[in-house]
């Protein structure tokens, strides 16, 4: 500092520092110090920006069990955001038992959320093999995790709770579309969900 505060007085010719000197100085180191809190405060705001807005396209997606009037359970999801879903892979249990475990590949943007026929077919006829429990009572035993990467491939994990974290990718996990799950799609396809009772 005081190598910093002599170099003025040396070029004005001056033998000792003078007090306006020492402002100066001290007036500069301020400025830089406020200057670096200022640029860690503005880099931190920066990543939780980021990380907020990486989240944001994976809160738009879940799944979830629901009562089918046709006598039943259903599997449903959405997306509600504008960006497809890749590797989509969802696992049904009903009483701790596994259904099966469904890969699903690219999830395109829902309006409203549709239902996925495979697992829906498989969760039926489990429900069938617990006749002597109402479907309406037994929906509520089915367990939905949902593994998936967003449009920036980004792991995330919903699990049964509907609680959203980020996961480490899987070695295997592609961004190719395999096929796209949409509630317009070709073949047996995506079915609008009946609204919730």
């Amino acid at each position: 500092m005081i190598l910093l505060a002599a170099a003025p007085s040396a070029i004005v010719g001056q033998d000792s520092p003078s007090s306006t000197d020492w402002i100066v100085a001290v007036t500069g180191i301020v400025a830089l110090l406020a200057a670096a809190v200022a640029a860690v405060a503005a880099w931190r705001q920066l990543v939780m920006l980021r990380q907020g807005a990486e989240r944001d396209q994976a809160a738009k997606f879940g799944m979830w069990a629901a009562h089918s009037p046709a006598g039943g359970g259903k599997v449903c999801y959405i997306n509600g955001s504008g960006l497809p879903i890749y590797d989509v892979v969802a696992t049904v249990t009903l009483d701790g038992e596994t259904v099966g475990r469904y890969q699903m590949g690219v999830c395109g943007p829902t309006p409203q959320p549709c239902v996925e026929p495979d697992s829906t077919d498989a969760l039926i006829e489990k429900f069938r093999t617990k006749a002597e429990i109402p479907a309406k009572e037994l929906v509520k035993s089915v367990i939905v995790e949902v593994d998936f990467l967003d449009a920036g491939g980004i792991a995330w994990h919903r699990d049964s709770t509907g609680k959203l974290v980020p996961r480490a990718p899987s070695p295997i996990a592609t961004r190719a579309p395999r096929h796209s799950r949409t509630g317009q799609s070709a073949g047996r396809g995506r079915t609008p969900a009946e609204p919730a009772r």
